[in-house]
């Protein structure tokens, strides 16, 4: 059983152009997981260099009622279509979407 998984990465990130949307981090189907943590991160995207949908997603995945998935502290600036001139964003700093309420928690 997977016990912690950190995300803690004090540096500055940016996140590269690519064809299709990317995040800078998604959690997806892990389920029950203690000490899941995404913290410290400061992630940049600069219009025309970077194509982010949701900067950090965490999709159908849970931490326990005892450790819930823990998202605090990270700076994220700028999210931008491929083509900031022409085109729409619909993406966001975070999202999240579980079926397991109590175990998430974020500030």
């Amino acid at each position: 059983m997977l016990t912690t998984v950190p995300f803690l990465r004090p540096l500055e990130t940016a996140v590269p152009v690519a064809r299709a949307f990317s995040q800078f981090l998604q959690l997806a189907n892990l389920h029950n997981v203690s000490g899941i943590e995404v913290a410290w991160n400061q992630i940049t995207n600069d219009p025309g260099a970077s194509r982010v949908e949701d900067n950090i997603s965490i999709y159908l995945s849970s931490g326990t009622n005892d450790s819930p998935i823990e998202i605090h502290d990270n700076f994220i600036r700028g999210a931008y279509p491929l083509d900031p001139a022409h085109g729409s964003y619909s993406g966001g700093g975070s999202s999240s979407s579980s079926s397991d309420s109590g175990s998430f928690s974020g500030g």
